[in-house]
């Protein structure tokens, strides 16, 4: 992989991945801004998404049709619904699938008719991270729902836990992300930090909120050992 896009939910993420570019140059296509640079000898694109499966998916296709990228990875934030999920771990997507979509059977809750019922991760970039401890930061590897939806409190929670019961994290963009790379056959990968845990704490967005001091600077730490990797 010779040329890696980056979707990064924060400004301030974008900021600290820019410091680690040589020969760093923004510039706006078709009204969206991206930054490119050089990194461990591959081209880097960077790209901050919006909110939501729509922002996600239309950025995503103008990143991929203007620079045609090897893969790309999602970062951001997501609510953890694993068991063993803490506030401040990473999730990296083995899968993705919907939450919030229903096309009747034979299709399967979350299928999107004519897709499969769920997108998987790259798994080259998968095998680059170690399950368990990544450098002060715990990683678990398996399913992130995605919706347009913030999934606040246990009641919510539940009810995409007991739909997929398998699933560690829930947000908003990764699964759309994964559609779009699908339909262009870019490999993909969502690393998700947990912001909060719905299941455990019915006050989540609070704890949300107070989470996003430190949020970068760990995502970033795993994001950072990924691509010096590869």
């Amino acid at each position: 992989m010779k040329k890696i896009a980056i979707i990064a939910a924060m400004s301030k993420e974008i900021a600290e991945l820019k410091k680690l570019l040589s020969n760093a140059e923004e510039k706006t296509l078709d009204g969206i801004d991206f930054i490119t640079g050089d990194l461990n000898g591959k081209e880097i694109i960077l790209m901050e998404s919006g909110i939501g499966k729509v922002c996600a998916a239309v950025k995503t296709t103008e990143l991929i049709n203007l620079f045609k990228p090897d893969c790309v990875i999602n970062s951001g934030v997501a609510g953890g619904i694993g068991d063993k999920v803490e506030k401040m771990d990473v999730v990296a997507g083995v899968e993705t699938v919907y939450n919030d979509v229903w096309c009747l059977e034979p299709n399967l809750f979350g299928q999107v008719q004519g897709f499969p019922a769920r997108f998987g991760g790259c798994r080259a970039l998968l095998e680059k991270l170690n399950d368990g401890d990544n450098g002060g930061v715990n990683v678990h590897k398996g399913l992130i729902c995605s919706g347009d939806k913030f999934i606040a409190g246990v009641e919510a929670a539940k009810g995409v836990r007991d739909t997929f019961n398998d699933g560690l994290a829930v947000d908003m963009e990764s699964c759309a992300v994964a559609q779009v790379c699908h339909m262009k056959n870019v490999p993909f990968l969502a690393l998700r930090i947990i912001s909060d845990t719905p299941l455990k704490n019915d006050d989540n967005f609070k704890e949300y909120k107070d989470f996003w001091g430190e949020m970068a600077e760990r995502s970033f730490k795993v994001l950072k050992k990924l691509l010096m990797s590869l």
